[in-house]
């Protein structure tokens, strides 16, 4: 009789739903099977090479490795394309470049600089970039897309939105300062205007001569 009051809380849990981590509150894709490895261009466009991402180093063409712990800091530029379809000359191709910064073995500086031609890889490599190297990867709650962020109403990259919102502010001064123009034209118009008033209501100072 025992043994039978001691199987009910095992049975009990057989017919639990039990649910690991967030459960049924847990995020659609809030999991990224990343890719690990890339085909870039190392050091400068078309210098192709292959970059792997191993449990605890960046290895490029399977040879020389950087380890997580020695990067210190890394930066994404990207070049937006400029060319039309089918145009190959005098037009920006686009590209995104990592600058990553990294101390050697010796203690010395170094930087390497891994660069893509495809905006989607070049975004996975982002994203993998960050996690290991601990970047936290926000993404607005307005955006549906990893790591965008919304600015007047359209999600973008962080590095677009950079962009834009510099080009807003910059749009902005030039707004303010013909405002500022205008208003400094006026006040001039409006002093020149007293001025002359002033010149035609004065009394006017009459010198009166005797020929005695």
């Amino acid at each position: 009789m025992k043994s039978i009051f001691l199987l009910i809380p095992f049975l009990i849990s057989l017919n639990s739903t039990a649910y690991a981590d967030f459960g049924a509150a847990e995020a659609p894709n809030s999991s990224f099977d990343m890719k690990k490895n890339y085909d870039a261009w190392c050091g400068k466009r078309g210098n192709k090479c292959e970059v792997d991402f191993e449990k605890d180093s960046i290895i490029i063409d399977k040879t020389s490795s950087v380890k997580y712990s020695q990067i210190t800091n890394f930066v994404h530029r990207e070049e937006v394309r400029t060319c039309a379809p089918g145009q190959i000359f005098n037009c920006e191709k686009g590209s995104d470049t990592f600058y990553i910064d990294y101390l050697k073995n010796s203690g010395e500086k170094g930087q390497g600089v891994i660069l893509f031609g495809n905006k989607k890889v070049a975004t996975q490599f982002l994203t993998q970039m960050k996690r290991v190297t601990t970047q936290s990867i926000y993404t607005d709650p307005r955006c549906t897309r990893t790591g965008e962020v919304s600015f007047r109403g359209i999600c973008m990259s962080n590095e677009q939105y950079i962009r834009e919102k510099f080009k807003a502010k910059k749009e902005s001064e030039e707004k303010w300062e013909k405002f500022g123009d205008a208003i400094g034209e006026q006040i001039d118009k409006d002093r020149d205007y007293y001025l002359r008033e002033l010149e035609i209501t004065a009394p006017r100072k009459y010198e009166i001569y005797n020929y005695d």
